[in-house]
């Protein structure tokens, strides 16, 4: 049980109740910790605004991540496919072949997995985002992309599902002639 100064309880009550709107009078009034604390409408609204970016600043990190992701995956899965391609050269289809088709459909799997639950984070993000009409100039931009763009698919979209679903399909069917030649 720490006891907080004025000025800590007050930032610490903006950080966690800023949704509140200020006051229409010059100060909003709020009772904290048995005492009545006044904050400048400015301050409740500077608190709104550090809230707004960190969301904003969250969507374009999540963007970001689901960029990396998709780097490194496609990476990993050509050093696999290279793997895959290097061993059946050699050696005609075998086992190790059939090992390295088993890490490139786990792989792809994964990818599918975490690329869709960044994927869904984003577009979360992006709903919260516009909803709350936080930088409207970006929804307007992408409002004019969409009417250039014949297909109306989002790029995240392709990231996160169509390339490691092409990937994935891929893997099936090296894997269905792996079989065949086999067997």
């Amino acid at each position: 049980n720490t006891v907080l100064s004025n000025d800590d309880a007050k930032n610490s009550f903006i950080s966690k109740f800023s949704h509140f709107p200020a006051q229409k009078s010059t100060l909003a009034e709020f009772y904290f910790c048995g005492k009545l604390c006044e904050f400048s409408k400015n301050e409740v609204r500077m608190s709104i605004y550090q809230r707004e970016k960190m969301l904003w600043e969250e969507f374009i990190a999540t963007r970001d991540t689901l960029t990396s992701r998709t780097n490194f995956f496609l990476i990993a899965e050509a050093m696999l496919l290279v793997a895959y391609a290097t061993v059946v050269d050699k050696n005609g289809p075998d086992r190790l072949a059939i090992l390295f088709i088993g890490a490139g459909l786990l792989l792809t799997g994964m990818w599918l997995m975490l690329a869709g639950r960044t994927h869904r984070s984003l577009r979360l993000l992006d709903h919260i985002i516009k909803k709350k009409d936080i930088f409207p100039e970006y929804y307007e931009w992408r409002e004019l992309c969409k009417i250039s763009n014949s297909t109306n698919i989002s790029a995240n979209t392709v990231i996160a599902r169509w390339v490691p679903g092409v990937i994935l399909f891929l893997w099936w069917l090296i894997a269905l002639y792996e079989f065949n030649c086999l067997y």
